[in-house]
């Protein structure tokens, strides 16, 4: 995979690419997901096994792509636009396999086959279930706060960062 930097309605995204033929896999992962997480970095090979090419698009709220965009946390909203516009970029409409908030972003783009898995459509509902748990919600913040710290940003109060992202488009 060759990671660069992508520029999508004037904002900037870290993107894993693996050349190949036919039509594309686009792969979102959920938030906070980095190009380096396991998971992703294990999908997005097998996809380009298949001699395909696939594009993996960090998460904006992924260390990498927070630094690129000196920390701004950009509205579900405007990353589903983010989406669009990366998928109108490719050579033809991609399958999309989109992850949590991932899945809550992709509605906009133009895809030739869909697979997604989210566990709430509203990411209020999903902080709520955290917020209830004190193991998850420690979790949670600890992530929070490695993200932004990755990218040499102090990290906001969650709070904050979950009214930002805002409603599901």
């Amino acid at each position: 995979f060759v990671v660069r930097e992508e520029t999508l309605c004037g904002a900037r995204r870290r993107v894993a690419w693996a050349d190949g033929a036919g039509r594309p896999v686009l792969i979102l992962p959920g938030l906070y997901a980095g190009l380096d997480e396991g998971l992703f970095a294990r999908v997005a090979r097998l996809a380009s096994r298949m001699g395909r090419p696939v594009a993996l698009l960090e998460d904006r709220l992924a260390a990498g792509t927070l630094r690129a965009n000196a920390g701004e946390v950009a509205s579900l909203e405007r990353q589903a636009d983010e989406v669009a516009a990366f998928a109108e970029g490719l050579s033809e409409p991609p399958d999309l396999l989109a992850l949590s908030a991932g899945w809550a972003v992709a509605g906009r783009a133009r895809c030739a086959r869909r697979v997604g898995w989210s566990p709430a459509a509203e990411p209020e509902a999903v902080r709520r279930a955290v917020g209830a748990n004190p193991l998850l919600n420690e979790y949670y913040l600890r992530v929070h706060r490695r993200a932004f710290a990755g990218a040499g940003l102090v990290a906001p109060p969650v709070e904050t960062t979950g009214a930002a992202l805002g409603p599901v488009p």
